[in-house]
């Protein structure tokens, strides 16, 4: 038997994915999948599957493929020749028990709920901590708080026509909203922390330690002060390449919450698709939460039923699209929550000519809130 025989048959290739990269989900016997590890695949599905039985991986999304040694060619890049990754797997695992090192999740969907503790909201407090201070001292005026360059970045604001980022100062700071560079520097930082299988997950970085919100506005789920959620927004400044073609980029982590629902308080509250159409309206003084794309489950609706009871006004504010998809959702909303004994309204903005559609943020940016006022029952 040769060395790499030798690595086949004491050594699981799912177990050096477990070990050097992220936790797995486990399909069934001898069969698992979690992110890709190609460098240039944002991967936040678990595209990559690991058969045990033939020392094989696979991505379905980007095609990458290969065998145990494979593995270590692209998480271990600083081991240049196959002797090299080789030795190291011997090194590392060939004397090793393989159950000691395998961290599986059986949900074959989302890595539900296996960080929500204590030390998960503190990595995901800091993050957001970190990156506001830096916006806060580093952008004045124009954007979202200005117009300076970040000293650490190649680029300045004024390059970049972010019309729909106009918020002001105290909406940035309240919701933590920062901006995500193509750097390592968060990912460093954390190491410094944490170890890595903690960073790991997070979701948040690759097997380099680049982001998975590359040049993106991210904006955090905040529950009770806390953070346990991110999403993030494309940018001008975004890479312009098939992984980075998605509008909204998100942590592949179970996500059950609505946005803004820690801070509904007031009389009149709009319900509306997408986290910037809510911080929009939050720009302006109106209460409002957003559903983007949670479905509209019991446990929801139980949620706006508790919510809303108080309410004077609940006003649905979905896109409107010319195809009438905007409006059909926002429809059945209403019959959903007038099911539950909550009165509502649709607010159907209006779609100007030669435009697919339309929604709250892109209204606000030529509208006033007098001109949105005159579609409002108060």
């Amino acid at each position: 038997m040769n060395d790499i025989d030798t690595i086949k048959e004491n050594v699981l290739c799912s177990q050096v994915f477990a070990w050097e990269w992220s936790s797995l989900i486990q399909e069934w016997k001898n069969k698992y999948k979690t992110r890709c590890i190609n460098p240039q695949h944002t991967d936040i599905n678990a595209s990559l599957t690991i058969k045990d039985d033939i020392w094989w991986f696979q991505c379905w999304s980007c095609g990458l493929k290969g065998d145990i040694i494979n593995v270590i060619e692209y998480i271990k890049p600083e081991f240049f020749t196959f002797r090299e990754r080789l030795l190291y797997l011997q090194d590392n695992y060939l004397w090793k028990e393989n159950n000691t090192l395998i961290h599986i999740s059986k949900n074959t969907k989302k890595q539900e709920n296996i960080q929500w503790d204590e030390t998960f909201i503190e990595i995901m407090n800091y993050i957001a901590l970190y990156w506001v201070q830096k916006l806060s001292k580093e952008i004045k005026d124009k954007y979202i708080l200005g117009c300076e360059k970040f000293p650490y970045m190649a680029f300045k604001w004024e390059e970049v026509t972010m019309q729909w980022y106009g918020l002001r100062e105290e909406i940035v700071e309240e919701y933590k909203i920062w901006f995500s560079p193509n750097t390592k520097e968060l990912f460093n930082l954390l190491m410094e922390r944490y170890n890595k299988e903690t960073i790991d997950k997070l979701w948040l970085f690759d097997s380099r330690g680049m982001p998975l919100f590359k040049n993106r506005i991210v904006i955090p789920y905040i529950i009770e002060e806390n953070v346990v959620y991110f999403i993030a927004r494309q940018t001008e400044l975004t890479p312009a390449t098939k992984f980075e073609e998605g509008k909204y980029k998100n942590q592949s982590i179970d996500n059950k919450y609505l946005y803004n629902e820690w801070n509904l308080y007031r009389d009149c509250v709009f319900i509306t698709e997408g986290a910037f159409d809510c911080l929009s309206l939050k720009n302006i003084w109106y209460d409002s939460i957003a559903l983007w794309w949670l479905e509209t489950n019991k446990g929801i609706i139980e949620k706006m039923k508790t919510w809303f009871k108080e309410s004077v006004m609940v006003y649905i504010l979905f896109d409107n699209d010319r195809n009438g998809s905007g409006n059909k959702k926002a429809e059945d909303m209403k019959i959903i929550l007038q099911s539950k004994g909550v009165e509502s309204n649709i607010i159907t903005l209006p779609l100007l000519k030669g435009k697919s559609k339309i929604d709250i943020n892109e209204y606000l940016w030529k509208h006033s809130k007098d001109e949105l006022n005159s579609f409002l029952s108060f």
